[in-house]
């Protein structure tokens, strides 16, 4: 079976290539890179107890996600081959976490930029 990255509707040429990611806890809204092993990063490091939500740039649905367990994601074929086969591994300790790749709004020159004003950026 090959793996399964990442829905190919998520992402349309000419769109941006990030992900709006946010801590619904924390009150965080930021930009990752659009790809699998990204998201369950992204979701492993946000801690116990996260609120999470995951946003394409032109606000279709990816997955919400109660602290590092998946509540709701419409492609359940991405669930099976593409996020479990990542995210269980980290969250089982057998594999280190990856460092997760965040856009700064300088990546992102020439794109609409289509998050919200007080999206807060890593450094």
């Amino acid at each position: 079976m090959r793996h399964y990255d990442f829905p190919t509707y998520f992402y349309k040429e000419g769109e941006p290539p990030y992900l709006v990611a946010m801590n619904l806890q924390k009150d965080i809204t930021t930009c990752i890179e659009n790809n699998t092993k990204n998201i369950c990063a992204w979701i492993m490091i946000q801690g116990l107890l996260a609120s999470l939500e995951i946003w394409t740039a032109n606000g279709e649905f990816v997955l919400s996600a109660l602290s590092t367990f998946l509540d709701k994601v419409p492609d359940q074929a991405w669930v099976v081959q593409g996020l479990q086969p990542l995210l269980v591994p980290m969250q089982m300790g057998e594999v280190e976490v990856p460092e997760v790749v965040y856009f700064n709004p300088s990546d992102l020159e020439g794109y609409e930029l289509c998050f919200p004003d007080d999206c807060k950026f890593a450094n």
